[in-house]
């Protein structure tokens, strides 16, 4: 779930990280990262877009100021989170049924979690892999602008061998200005 946490100075240099396998980004000016800069800018929490971390994985960073007693802002606190082990971590001890799929979305389309971990990290209106499926695309671009709702694609299946027909229900989650769409599809002509 929480891979690190981060303390980032006024001038927007990784100054403190643990645990101690990350110290060795420590000193790093992360001043580019579009997080960092909207912390600089706007000083309040948030959580960050996903983006593929320097490890090879994809993640989410949530953000905290730091102010002193004068309320001067020191810097800021950071924890980068892997959302399918926070997901993971969430369902252990739920059964999804075989005929059923959950996946969770940005509202610019990137997909954050997925039970297929391919996809993780794939923008829905842009990768090639769902160009083929217009059907999809046009729900994502409806769950982009309706915070919960239901409809029907076309994709492919787990094993991502066949193309079916999905029936989808969906609503929203939010953390600091930040939507997910939460999304459960069911395959309603499997056996």
């Amino acid at each position: 779930m929480i891979v690190n946490a981060c303390y980032v100075d006024t001038k927007s240099v990784l100054a403190l990280a643990e645990p101690s396998e990350y110290q060795n980004v420590e000193g790093t000016d992360i001043s580019k990262q579009s997080h960092v800069m909207q912390m600089a800018r706007d000083k309040k929490p948030l959580l960050s877009s996903g983006f593929e971390t320097a490890e090879g994985f994809y993640a989410v960073v949530d953000v905290h100021p730091m102010f002193d007693k004068k309320n001067s802002f020191l810097g800021s606190i950071s924890m980068v989170i892997r959302p399918e082990r926070m997901v993971t971590t969430l369902l252990k001890n739920l059964e999804i049924p075989d005929n059923y799929e959950l996946w969770m979305m940005q509202t610019d389309g990137m997909i954050v979690y997925d039970q297929n971990p391919e996809e993780i990290g794939l923008m829905l209106f842009d990768d090639e892999i769902y160009a083929q499926y217009p059907s999809l695309v046009e729900l994502g671009r409806k769950m982009v602008a309706t915070p919960s709702g239901k409809g029907e694609y076309i994709f492919l299946d787990p094993q991502m061998k066949d193309s079916v027909i999905k029936t989808v229900v969906w609503d929203t989650v939010k953390l600091h200005d930040r939507q997910w769409r939460v999304v459960l599809a069911h395959r309603p002509y499997q056996n």
